[in-house]
């Protein structure tokens, strides 16, 4: 059976609509052609590339998952929080590196 991606309460990426589809939100299980090719699920591929590149789960993909936020907005999102979370680790750390060094 063809696995559909599916997003948004059961729409799926290559804009097939019947009830009965095999359908994931997980990119790694997709398994229909039109779907791999969409630009919806090529948005999808970015969000679980930047969790797995970051370690942290992206600010707005619910959001986005749902339609309620369009993409742009949603990664731009997750971008500036990862930026803010970054920049505050480099900070605590460099301030714990200070006294080491003599």
């Amino acid at each position: 059976m063809i696995t559909h991606y599916m997003y948004e309460s059961g729409k799926s990426a290559c804009g097939r609509n019947n009830h009965n589809l095999a359908g994931t939100s997980d990119v790694k299980r997709v398994r229909c052609k039109n779907c791999l090719d969409s630009h919806r699920y090529q948005q999808g591929i970015w969000f679980s590339d930047f969790q797995n590149h970051t370690g942290t789960e992206p600010r707005g993909l619910l959001e986005w998952a749902t339609g309620t936020m369009p993409f742009d907005t949603a990664a731009h999102h997750s971008l500036a929080s990862y930026r803010a979370e970054t920049a505050s680790l480099a900070d605590r750390l460099e301030r714990q590196l200070e006294p080491l060094i003599i």
